[in-house]
């Protein structure tokens, strides 16, 4: 039996629902769906009509709290003892998104499906489409290379017993990493962490620059958890380029160097064929700054 969990923040969700409907019909096993509106103010009285549904709970919660906390109300609300965790931003596939999770279950604690991205993308939002083809849209035999720094929040399945112990850290605030945490969790408690080839479709692009904001708050939260001895530096691409840069005279000569460059990689990233090299340059160039601004112990 499975619990399905959505948290909403301004996205309309009736495809969604009716998906997830038709995938538990085709998997044959007992579903309930919760989906609670975070702090919405757009499509609630769009939304509303999934209540129709008699296995979906919806709640409109008026205050936002955040992606880690809406994550864990959404699992003391559930019943099962397996949770579906799905962002929502997405669509699926097809109809066997439940059904391939329940088969790949034997011997897991967790899984994670994995997303794919349309193949176009308007142009005021091309810039999260390349960086979610290009980073995000990865195998199960490439996420199995290094497991638990693959995991991502937005389509994974999780033994309800696990989750209870785990949880998300409520002290991140804003966008990003609140998974990265996670996933270290997963690994220091020993979980086996299955990856497979079961994605959902990404349909919400950010515009680019919207994209570019949640890069930086996301790298803000990086910097919280390496410097509150959370995680390593090592667990995100961006943080251990910039920790090794710093080692050395050369590296801190490079960092330097990239500051005044800021406004030259913002506008490369902006243009029609932006490069993702662009953007990895651009982070250690705001970690360089945010560095300051993120004191020791302060989310």
């Amino acid at each position: 039996m499975i619990s399905v969990l959505v948290p909403i923040f301004n996205r309309p969700v009736i495809s969604l629902a009716r998906e997830l409907s038709e995938a538990a019909r085709i998997a044959g096993v007992p579903c309930e769906f919760i989906f609670i509106e975070d702090g919405s103010t757009e499509y609630l009285n769009q939304n509303k009509s999934i209540t129709a549904h008699p296995d979906l709970t919806y709640i409109v919660q008026n205050e936002n709290s955040g992606r880690s906390a809406i994550r864990n109300a959404l699992a003391e609300k559930a019943k099962h003892p397996w949770l579906l965790f799905l962002d929502c931003d997405v669509l699926l596939p097809d109809s066997n998104l439940i059904d391939r999770y329940v088969k790949a279950a034997d011997g897991c604690d967790v899984i994670c499906g994995g997303h794919i991205y349309p193949e176009q993308a308007p142009a005021s939002r091309r810039l999260h489409h390349i960086y979610g083809l290009k980073r995000e849209c990865t195998t199960a035999e490439q996420r199995k290379e290094q497991p638990f720094r693959s995991f991502m929040s937005g389509n994974f399945f999780i033994r309800k017993s696990l989750f209870d112990q785990v949880k998300f850290d409520e002290t991140i605030k804003g966008y990003g990493h609140e998974d990265t945490l996670f996933g270290v969790e997963l690994r220091e408690r020993g979980a086996n962490l299955c990856h497979v080839d079961n994605p959902v479709i990404h349909v919400a692009l950010d515009r680019d620059e919207a994209f570019l904001e949640k890069s930086k708050q996301a790298l803000r939260n990086a910097l919280y958890l390496v410097k509150t001895g959370k995680i390593a530096p090592e667990e995100i691409r961006a943080t251990e380029t910039y920790y090794r840069l710093k080692k050395s005279a050369g590296g801190r000569a490079v960092l330097d160097w990239l500051i005044p460059s800021e406004a030259f990689l913002k506008e490369q990233l902006l243009r029609p064929n932006p490069r993702i090299s662009s953007l990895d340059f651009l982070k250690l160039a705001w970690l360089r700054d945010l560095e300051n601004e993120v004191p020791d112990g302060t989310p």
